[in-house]
């Protein structure tokens, strides 16, 4: 290798070590928490939105967590592979000048051409996924726009012929159908919801990232420039003003329910409040454990099964008719905001990419049974020796 050479890799190597000492890792630490937290909120808030505008009479696909599930692989496979939208100065530079480079080079060189560019690209990406921002637009937004649990709770309302009916079949009189379902039935109900949701996210996911492919072979034509400390102190602010007035409005808006006719302000609030403790959970365990097997990321599996035990409980309790009304809220706001958070499904299909073809069987394999099994367990040993009752809140 010539001087040259030995040279540039030595500059990208220390380029902008600078940047990365000015700040303080506790300062950064309490900045990714601030954008977790926003970016949970608004998730949650997403989330729920999107549950109700694809929850409709006679609508094509009956079960609504596919729809906000496949938005959010989609978002989330775009940030992963994007070069474009974050700036990291010489970093992104370099990414950006080894593109034209090959697009004007010979192909006798455009072997080497293309490592030295996949080179800067995983510089640029490393660099990337240290941002706050970053991390709170995947692990915060599409973390929390994405429900595991929500899945895996379809999935088993499916087997006990639970989800929503759609019988609408127009100019075929000749289909006699039995009011209720057999096993086979449930077997092929349960199998279309799996294949559905992973085929739909996964799809999802890889236009996500094949659009940041297109996005990233042009430099990007626009630099907006912000203070870095005005957007993480106006972050900061928004995070601590957004969560503690929606857990006073909680709070005062029920104490103040209790001594009035109104009807009660609804689970959305509860949701609100629970989403940055879900979320947070599910950061610092991913943190904590996804580093431990290289094949097996154990910090999302923990997430989503912890998660999808939580929900399995409060589904139970919210069918009892005991606690009123507030507690059926409180329930249902543990099973869209907290768990809700602390299961993906954007990051669970990432890191299926991520792995080999075998260990991605595995892991998604695993997911899926475990927790389903659990929440047959759960929720299975009530539903067919008591049944469920209608929930004391509106859903």
């Amino acid at each position: 290798m010539s001087q040259n050479n030995v040279g540039t890799v030595s500059q990208i190597a220390t380029i902008h070590s600078e940047e990365i000492d000015e700040i303080s890792r506790p300062l950064t630490h309490l900045y990714t928490i601030a954008f977790l937290i926003n970016f949970a909120i608004l998730g949650t808030l997403a989330r729920l939105g999107i549950q109700l505008l694809t929850s409709y009479y006679n609508a094509p696909i009956i079960f609504s967590s596919i729809w906000f599930n496949l938005i959010g692989c989609f978002i989330m496979g775009f940030l992963v592979e994007d070069c474009v939208i974050f700036n990291y100065g010489r970093w992104t530079s370099h990414y950006h000048q080894k593109i034209v480079e090959l697009q004007h080079i010979g192909s006798a060189n455009s072997e080497m051409m293309h490592s030295s560019m996949e080179t800067a690209k995983k510089s640029y990406q490393t660099k990337k996924r240290s941002s706050p921002l970053y991390l709170g637009l995947t692990t915060g937004f599409c973390g929390s726009f994405t429900s595991f649990s929500s899945f895996i709770r379809d999935t088993f309302l499916a087997i006990v012929n639970l989800l929503p009916k759609n019988y609408n079949y127009i100019g075929d009189d000749s289909l006699n159908l039995p009011s209720t379902n057999n096993a086979g039935d449930s077997l092929m109900a349960v199998t279309a919801v799996i294949i559905l949701t992973m085929s739909t996210c996964a799809s999802a996911w890889l236009f996500g990232v094949h659009l940041a492919h297109i996005l990233n072979q042009s430099k990007p034509r626009f630099s907006i420039r912000f203070s870095h400390w005005l957007v993480c102190a106006t972050t900061i602010f928004l995070a601590l003003c957004s969560w503690v007035t929606i857990t006073f409005c909680t709070i005062f808006l029920h104490f103040w329910h209790s001594k009035s006719a109104l009807n009660p302000p609804g689970s959305l609030l509860f949701s609100l409040a629970f989403a940055p403790l879900g979320c947070l959970c599910r950061f610092y365990t991913s943190q904590l454990l996804n580093n431990i097997f290289d094949t097996f990321p154990l910090g999302t599996f923990a997430s989503n099964m912890f998660g999808t035990i939580v929900l399995g409980i409060s589904y139970d309790l919210q069918r009892i008719p005991v606690g009123g009304a507030v507690a059926c809220q409180v329930l249902r706001g543990i099973q869209d905001g907290f768990c809700g958070c602390l299961t993906t499904v954007s990051s669970w299909i990432a890191e299926l990419f991520s792995l080999k073809v075998k260990h991605a069987y595995f892991y998604c394999m695993l997911s899926i049974l475990a927790c389903l099994c659990t929440l047959i367990v759960i929720n299975g040993g009530m539903f067919w020796t008591r049944g469920f009752a209608e929930p004391l809140c509106s859903q």
